[in-house]
């Protein structure tokens, strides 16, 4: 307890008290002070709340410092690429209206300017935000609660309630460095309280978030194939769908895929023309884009360096598609080509067959990061998912009828 004179005589009292149990206090109190007596009062409980309360000096009033009672942060998805979502649980020991500014710092990635978060909304979330600002540089997004259906005289946060607010950011392909510095999280609320002119006392969280990792096993999380047609002697296009966890940089690697299992077809003048002025090589097949309009085709050369092209090995049934130069595909991200054989007259069952791996310069795999002692990464391929299964069917008849 300490004491204090002035030359107004007046009497400081000031206490502190001790719990050992989180408690919520919503306490509506009128005084009336006769006496020039001003107290202040905390109240610290263990779950880190802290209750604030100023009685004035003979004014007839409470104040109370504004401040989140408890306040935590979570990452969702932090490797290289990944869409991760950032889950803010805040509880304001005042209630905050619509038109008040949640002001968030330190939500920095590394690489290039980013664009703002998107607003996640769903089941216990709290989304009627706008983003009213954004700085990349910083990491700082300006959220403005907007007014909900009940008008602008009802909280939209009540005082001592838990509000959860999701913010999605899109993860930077290029692994951080384990020892990167990043800075803390902040958060404060302006035009808070039903006069809309209080200021929370700034809350920091010193986590380390939006540090890209590297995945703890790497893999091709996205390996379709679908086929066009089962006749034989048809012409049938192949549509492969990829999405690796980790990024491929063909400044960094010399990178090569290669689809196996494909038997029981071939290339063929007539599913594969080629015309006089044509510069592949024998064995290089032509690329079509999966996605109309994607221009994934162009990420993509064949052994003899042919852009837009890959190269076909009849013996082994082998596709194999190296990066072209300057290229980079992204992680999470799915990329989709396809390309044409002509199917044989064999019935071909290749449900569980079709498998596909990438190998690094330095001859590590994708997946298993091993190598085999043929320079391939067969050993370590991943079989490939179909829609309906890829098979040449056996020649038959499609219409048997008889008058």
């Amino acid at each position: 307890m300490g004491m204090c004179k002035s030359k107004r005589v007046r009497v400081c009292v000031s206490v502190r008290a001790r719990f050992g149990v989180c408690v919520r206090l919503r306490v509506r109190v009128r005084v009336r002070v006769h006496v020039r007596v001003h107290v202040r009062v905390h109240v610290f409980v263990a779950c880190g709340c802290c209750l604030y309360a100023e009685f004035g000096d003979a004014t007839h009033f409470v104040t109370q410092s504004t401040f989140f009672c408890c306040l935590s942060l979570t990452q969702t998805r932090s490797c290289a690429g990944m869409v991760n979502t950032i889950v803010i649980t805040i509880q304001p020991n005042l209630e905050i209206y619509s038109g008040a500014n949640l002001i968030i710092t330190g939500l920095v990635r590394s690489g290039q300017t980013w664009a703002p978060p998107t607003i996640q909304s769903g089941v216990g979330l709290f989304s009627n935000f706008a983003i009213d600002d954004w700085k990349s540089d910083v990491g700082t997004v300006t959220l403005r609660i907007l007014e909900g259906d009940s008008g602008s005289n009802v909280a939209a946060i009540e005082a001592n309630a838990i509000a959860r607010i999701a913010l999605e950011f899109r993860m930077p392909s290029i692994v951080d460095s384990p020892d990167i510095l990043k800075p803390p999280i902040t958060i404060s609320v302006s035009r808070a309280g039903s006069t809309r002119d209080a200021f929370f006392i700034e809350s920091k969280v010193t986590k380390k978030i939006l540090a890209a990792k590297e995945p703890s096993s790497k893999s091709f999380k996205t390996r379709s194939i679908d086929s066009s047609s089962c006749f034989p002697g048809e012409c049938n296009q192949l549509t492969v769908t990829i999405l690796s966890n980790t990024v491929f940089r063909s400044d960094v690697d010399d990178i090569t895929i290669s689809i196996t299992g494909l038997a029981g077809m071939d290339v063929s003048e007539a599913c594969n023309p080629r015309t006089k002025c044509a510069i592949a090589a024998p064995s290089d097949i032509q690329l079509f884009d999966g996605f109309d309009g994607s221009n994934h085709k162009n990420l993509f050369q064949s052994l003899s360096n042919n852009t837009a092209y890959a190269t076909w090995d009849v013996v082994k049934g082998r596709v194999t598609l190296r990066l072209a130069t300057g290229v980079q595909i992204e992680a999470y991200k799915e990329y989709a080509i396809s390309f044409k054989f002509q199917n044989g007259f064999t019935n071909t069952d290749l449900a569980s067959q079709i498998k596909v791996a990438a190998v690094f310069s330095n001859g590590n795999c994708l997946a298993g990061l091993t190598n085999t002692d043929d320079g391939t990464c067969d050993a370590t391929s991943e079989t490939m998912t179909q829609k309906s299964p890829v098979k040449v069917c056996a020649p038959a008849f499609m219409i048997k009828v008889i008058y």
